[in-house]
């Protein structure tokens, strides 16, 4: 479990469940699961929860898409069965989430890992392609960029502004909100490492050089799109000179319609986000409250179906739609600690 004595010891980037929290024998007082978070996860877990429905005794679980950040604050807001059960993740739980599920006696979370996804950048298929570096990336996006020894607004206008082998058109990009956890891995896996690279920036003050590392451009070059990954799909199919960021399995299922930009010169397919060639990789996680387990009805059973064989193992239906399976032992260990779960 994720508690109190973990977080003081300053350990919550690795405090997993060893040993979950095993919950006293009672009458289930809410007879579905409730589900809330990541918009990257939703549709795995809506599949998951369509399965349970149909092959268990239990209720199918409702599931909403609220953001990452969203769903931890809707998580962390209490104990009482108006709250949800579970929290889908595209990134690990901060550790201000933590606190705040403390401050609220939400003492008791599990963590399980799901998989493995890849954050793309994607255009109008047939348009012009795009092959950044993380640095172009980060010079394309940042709200301000180092010019001449001083830290101004962004500049840049055009791909081609860039280097001299990129579309000489303007840089339009779709991408996730703030409440987002694509938007924490953009920023984390994409923007910060290029950022944080550049001389100008390491010299700064830690507090100064998080903040110009993690703003997004507000003059139009980019967009806020929302949660809804089907609707940045359609304005970024619609455009061959805007762009999106999207999670890798949402662009999979638009082959027709979505090209792949290339990062650090790889493009991302199922084989280079599994061998670690494509450098935009997360783990995608979701978040069990233990002290529901025994109050509401099939809770354990449908964490054991989330994580089963038939779902994210190697042949799993959700491998089928994008996600990259864990490594055996990782899974293994998932479902070792899903079985060792209180309530039923």
């Amino acid at each position: 479990m994720i508690g109190k004595r973990l977080l003081a010891a300053g350990l919550v980037a690795c405090a997993v469940v060893a040993a979950p929290h095993a919950a006293p024998a009672q009458q289930p007082a809410r007879d579905t699961v409730r589900v809330t978070g990541s918009s990257t996860l939703y549709g795995y877990a809506t599949r998951v929860a369509e399965a349970f429905g149909r092959v268990s005794r239990h209720r199918t679980p409702v599931v909403e898409s609220s953001g990452t950040g969203g769903g931890f604050a809707r998580f962390c807001a209490g104990l009482d069965l108006n709250s949800p059960d579970v929290v889908l993740a595209s990134r690990r739980v901060f550790d201000s989430e933590i606190e705040a599920c403390h401050d609220n006696t939400v003492d008791d979370i599990s963590e399980f890992k799901v998989g493995y996804g890849g954050l793309v950048v994607v255009r109008a298929a047939g348009a012009e392609p795009l092959d950044l570096t993380r640095r172009q990336l980060w010079l394309a996006l940042a709200a301000q960029v180092p010019v001449n020894g001083r830290l101004v607004d962004n500049p840049n206008r055009t791909w081609r502004d860039l280097g001299p082998g990129l579309p000489d058109t303007a840089i339009r990009v779709y991408g996730p909100p703030p409440t987002s956890g694509t938007r924490d891995s953009l920023v984390r896996l994409a923007l910060e490492p290029a950022c944080e690279a550049d001389s100008y920036v390491a010299a700064l003050p830690e507090a100064e050089k998080r903040q110009v590392c993690g703003a997004l451009r507000e003059d139009g070059a980019f967009i806020n799109a929302g949660e809804d990954d089907s609707d940045l799909v359609k304005r970024v199919a619609g455009n061959p000179e805007a762009a999106g960021i999207v999670g890798f399995h949402v662009a999979k299922e638009a082959p027709d319609r979505l090209g792949y930009a290339a990062i650090e010169g790889v493009t991302p397919s199922v084989e280079a986000i599994r061998d670690g060639r494509y450098p935009l990789i997360r783990a995608l996680y979701f978040y069990l409250k233990d002290d529901h387990l025994g109050r509401v009805a099939g809770l354990k059973a449908f964490v054991q179906a989330f994580l089963s064989d038939e779902a994210v193992g190697p042949e799993g239906y959700l491998v089928d739609e994008g996600l990259i399976p864990l490594a055996p032992t990782e899974l293994e260990e998932m479902q070792a600690r899903a079985s060792a779960l209180g309530g039923s």
